[in-house]
């Protein structure tokens, strides 16, 4: 009897051992793939972190080429208005002239 219960406490042993071992590698194998995820998600997020600041860059060029647009678009109706009364006075002296030489 009590070799037939040290048989069975030695296999017992051994197979609580075994599950131990496939615990262990089970467990690391958890840890390799958190870590994997984990390099994942900081990639992505460095990438992501590029790309808008990249938009965020693109937008305020966008915004000043827009500004810039806008104040030469003022200075060519500027230059228009004030060629129209150029254009406007020039006209009126030579009307005047004319009328001082009649």
């Amino acid at each position: 009897l009590i070799m037939i219960m040290s048989q069975r406490t030695t296999a017992s042993m051994l197979q609580l051992n075994k599950l131990t071992q496939l615990r262990a590698n089970v467990m690391e194998q958890h840890k390799q793939i958190l870590n994997k995820l984990a390099n994942n998600y900081k990639t992505q997020f460095k990438r992501l972190l590029k790309e808008k600041k990249s938009v965020i860059l693109m937008m305020a060029k966008f915004h000043d080429t827009m500004e810039k647009i806008s104040e030469s678009e003022k200075n060519i109706y500027a230059q228009c208005l004030h060629s129209e009364s150029s254009q406007s006075s020039a006209s009126s002296a030579s009307t005047s002239m004319i009328e001082v030489l009649n």
